[in-house]
């Protein structure tokens, strides 16, 4: 079904309906291995790894297999660990990182990859940076006592650049 198709179904769905179909869906995303109700993390994470497994010269990237840190969402080959926030639509603010204190905290990654999803959950932007560029951009929410990136322009000419919905069509 395409996503016009989708839509013009959606559009003739009430309210109740609607909500309805979230459940669904929910439901059905948890049959296919989905395992929180943070579903922009969970995709966030599924799509770093298809397009850092797809991409000739990245690593391929793995779930870890066995307990591991809070924020260690991937692995590599190498044994490289991959923290992996995602945020929707024009939210640019990260979820926090658990475990992180302050420039002092021992490493707990090598890599951050930071993916930006647009309101239908695509691909709109996936950034990498190291555990140094993390620390020089992680800043403290003092309300909420932790750690978050906001996703700016200086960011971005900070991070290596692995997908970009608006270099991929230019």
């Amino acid at each position: 079904m395409t996503k016009e198709e989708l839509d013009s179904f959606l559009t003739k769905c009430s309210y109740e309906d609607l909500w309805l179909l979230k459940g669904l869906c929910e439901t059905k995303l948890v049959s296919f291995g989905v395992e929180t109700n943070n579903f922009v993390g969970e995709r966030a994470v599924d799509l770093a790894k298809e397009v850092y497994t797809k991409t000739r010269g990245l690593p391929n990237l793995e779930r870890p297999r066995w307990a591991t840190t809070k924020e260690v969402d991937l692995y590599s080959i190498n044994f490289e660990g991959y923290s992996v926030k995602g945020v929707k639509g024009n939210n640019k603010v990260t979820s926090p990182f658990c475990g992180f204190e302050g420039p002092e905290t021992p490493k707990l990654f090598d890599f951050v990859i930071l993916v930006r999803l647009n309101e239908l959950y695509e691909l709109e932007e996936m950034l990498e940076i190291d555990w140094d560029t993390f620390k020089a951009f992680a800043r403290r929410n003092a309300r909420d006592k932790n750690y978050k990136l906001t996703l700016t322009n200086k960011l971005r000419n900070s991070a290596k650049i692995i997908y970009s919905r608006t270099q991929q069509s230019s």
